[in-house]
């Protein structure tokens, strides 16, 4: 994906807005409707184009499975990568946003 950046180096610069993160959530619930479980979901494999579309890659050890609990985990390991470069407080806004795209 050309010049694709992935959401946590958009996140690090302050340049993941409202209305991308909200995107995000959106696609991973197309992804979790689809039956996805990623299972490695985090900010690195969310990459975001030129044009503000996010794309999910690393689907290297992703399976299909029915609904259930592996889909708030996938969420769950998301919102915990958040932490590894950004304040828990932050993280948790961060992540809200999300669900918010995830939940529309």
């Amino acid at each position: 994906i050309a010049d694709a950046k992935a959401l946590a180096d958009l996140l690090i610069n302050d340049q993941a807005d409202e209305a991308l993160l909200q995107r995000v959530g959106a696609m991973i619930k197309r992804f979790h409707h689809a039956g996805l479980d990623h299972v490695d979901l985090n900010a690195r494999n969310i990459l975001v184009d030129d044009a503000g579309k996010p794309w999910l890659i690393d689907l290297d050890r992703c399976r299909l499975r029915t609904a259930g609990k592996w889909q708030m985990d996938n969420l769950a390991r998301l919102e915990r990568s958040f932490g590894k470069f950004m304040s828990k407080p932050h993280a948790v806004e961060v992540m809200d946003s999300i669900l918010q795209g995830y939940h529309n």
